[in-house]
């Protein structure tokens, strides 16, 4: 194990509680940093929106999020996009709009694959430290 995976395995799991905790603490805190209020801390943060992040439903949708991300993986033509090869809509092909559909939910859905990602990432390297660390003994 080099210095490069773990390099690799920060990376990766500072971009997943980017995109995991992002969302939540501008649930819960709001986004003073983009109002730039001034003397604002986390400690003075509005009460109802503390007792609004104790609701699991964030955690709940994030889940499915995950599960749905990690299980689906839709694949569409990249061929048979816009017209004469362009990025522009073709008014007479309902299949360009069905891939363009699927490359617009798998776009949606790359943030959980590299939650998912980092998190398989972690068990290949814990399996692969723990496996070499049994067979030395």
């Amino acid at each position: 194990m080099g210095f490069k995976v773990f390099l690799k395995l920060i990376f990766l799991w500072a971009a997943a509680l980017i995109i995991v905790l992002g969302p939540y603490l501008a649930i819960v805190h709001g986004l003073p940093w983009l109002v730039q209020e001034k003397g604002w801390t986390f400690a003075n943060a509005d009460p109802n929106k503390l007792s609004a992040a104790l609701n699991p439903h964030y955690w709940i949708v994030l889940l499915v999020y995950l599960t749905v991300s990690f299980f689906f993986v839709p694949s569409y033509d990249s061929e048979n996009l816009g017209l004469f090869g362009t990025r522009r809509d073709n008014p007479f092909s309902m299949e360009d709009d069905y891939n363009r559909t699927l490359q617009t939910v798998y776009q949606l859905l790359l943030p959980g694959k590299l939650v998912c990602a980092a998190g398989l990432y972690t068990l290949a390297v814990a399996k692969r430290l723990t496996s070499s660390s049994t067979e030395g003994d």
